[in-house]
């Protein structure tokens, strides 16, 4: 199921009659965030990163980085700019917690250490693309 749905008159095609991509607007995210204020700083640390990341200007504790227009790209850039600001996690929790309120319940058990998530990161920019979509929907389902 897509995360969000842009309704069209008409497709925009390009001089030969094809479908212009180029011209397709992009998704508006913005109203899906509707959760809970962040309760604690990590969860505020990383309610700010998922929307720096995600071009968003709020995002609530319990938003799912997916639902909001995260992939499996911009993922790997949410862990580096936590790995930046001193948290540590890779691609693979936020495809596993998701939340900002689920990082942070991984990051306050301290089972990360920044050789894990830097491996896990280098491991899945190592992967092709269909590797990679076999990767996300291994995960959206459950």
């Amino acid at each position: 199921m897509p995360a969000a749905i842009v309704v069209l008159d008409a497709l925009p095609v390009t001089a030969n009659g094809k479908v212009d991509r180029a011209m397709l607007p992009d998704p508006d995210f913005r109203g899906l965030s509707a959760g809970r204020e962040p309760s604690t700083e990590m969860e505020r640390a990383l309610c700010a990163l998922f929307a720096e990341v995600l071009g968003l200007t709020r995002i609530g504790a319990d938003d799912s980085f997916f639902e909001l227009g995260g992939d499996s790209l911009l993922s790997m850039q949410l862990a580096a700019r936590a790995h930046r600001d001193g948290m540590t996690f890779g691609a693979r929790e936020v495809f596993e917690y998701r939340t900002p309120s689920g990082i942070a319940a991984f990051i306050g058990r301290g089972t990360a250490s920044a050789e894990v998530g830097a491996q896990a990161d280098v491991a899945l920019l190592d992967i092709g693309r269909d590797e990679m979509d076999e990767f996300e929907a291994e995960f959206d389902a459950g």
